[in-house]
């Protein structure tokens, strides 16, 4: 039996389903460039739209998710010291077909 606050929680998952769905400047980079990110400007537009956006960043060494208002810090930290470089950035795309 769900309860008042379970019902809450419901609704605000399905407006946040919405809102991932309904992204114009992730859309574009979905469909354009599969995702991928290719200079700051993409970042910074993806940032204005949703600085929480999960980015997955592909380093030499391995990769990691953070969201996309992380990404700078995280790749100054990872090139700071030369030990490691950034392969590329891209969005995730939760979508199915």
């Amino acid at each position: 039996m769900l309860c008042g606050h379970d019902l809450g929680h419901d609704q605000h998952h399905q407006q946040h389903l919405w809102f991932q769905m309904n992204k114009p400047y992730r859309q574009f980079l979905i469909r354009s460039s599969m995702g991928f990110l290719h200079n700051d400007i993409d970042l910074r537009r993806l940032i204005e739209e949703d600085r929480l956006q999960p980015v997955l960043v592909r380093c030499g060494g391995g990769r990691f998710s953070c969201p996309a208002q992380d990404v700078e810090h995280f790749t100054e930290i990872i090139t700071k010291e030369n030990s490691d470089y950034i392969r590329d950035l891209s969005v995730y795309s939760l979508e199915q077909k």
